[in-house]
This record gives structure tokens, sequence and C-alpha cells, in this order.
């Protein structure tokens, strides 16, 4: 599962390579909310010096993004959906129109580093109300 933390750039590692049909592709990100259904999408460029072995992006959640420079506006933490896609396109925003599917998967999105649900603590949470 991919973790983002909202507010600050995030490093997401994955191996698409190897499915990759097109030369040069454009990776394009769809994260859909799991509650809303609601999906946003961006643009990132791979970062990896060793595609061969994976792909690195990084993905900067901020409430102003720049689309085509892998910034993304996601406004309400918990889970979404991640898809990627590969294209020839630098400006497509719409899966729809690109070239194919190459992966998908879940992502976490969380308030702050501190918020993780996979950290456990031996300290009982004093902000957490039962029966509501």
């Amino acid at each position: 599962m991919i973790t983002i933390t909202r507010g600050t750039a995030n490093t997401i590692i994955l191996t698409l390579t190897e499915k990759v049909s097109i030369g040069n592709p454009v990776f394009l990100f769809v994260f859909t909310n799991d509650q809303t259904r609601q999906a946003y999408s961006c643009i990132a460029a791979d970062q990896s010096e060793f595609t061969y072995r994976y792909n690195e992006f990084s993905i900067t959640e901020t409430a102003s993004p720049n689309l085509l420079t892998g910034q993304v506006s996601l406004p309400s933490p918990g889970e979404y959906h991640y898809s990627v896609y590969q294209q020839t396109s630098t400006t497509n925003l719409d899966p729809t129109l690109a070239e194919g599917l190459l992966e998908t998967g879940k992502l976490v999105v969380l308030i702050t580093d501190y918020d993780t649900n996979n950290t456990y603590d031996s300290e009982p949470k004093t902000n957490i109300v039962y029966g509501e």
C-alpha cells in the first residue's frame, strides 16, 4: 500500500517499466477516494536512475497543485485506489484518453506523518471517543 502525507512531497516507488509498451512514456496517476468516489489526476515524471529495476515518482499533495508536475490535491484523508497509465501526452489528465493502464493498487492519505495505521504505541490515545 502506498502512503501519501498531506501537505508534503512523497516518494512513490513502483515497477512499471516491464509493462510499458510505448517509447518515452508520460505517467498519468489517478487517485480515487474510496468513500466519495471522487477522482483526482496528475502527471508525474519518473525520477529513477535505474528504470530497469524500479520507477520513482515524487507526488506532492498540496492545496494549490500544478497537475502537470506531480502535484495533486487530495482533500480528504483516508483510503483511495490508485491507477497509473502510460501516455505520450504531457497535458492529458483524462484516463480514458491514455494509451494503457499499467498498474492499480491501494493508497492511504494521512493528515501528518504521525497519523499512521501501522504504527503501534504502548500509550493509549486520549482523543478517541467510543460509542458515537
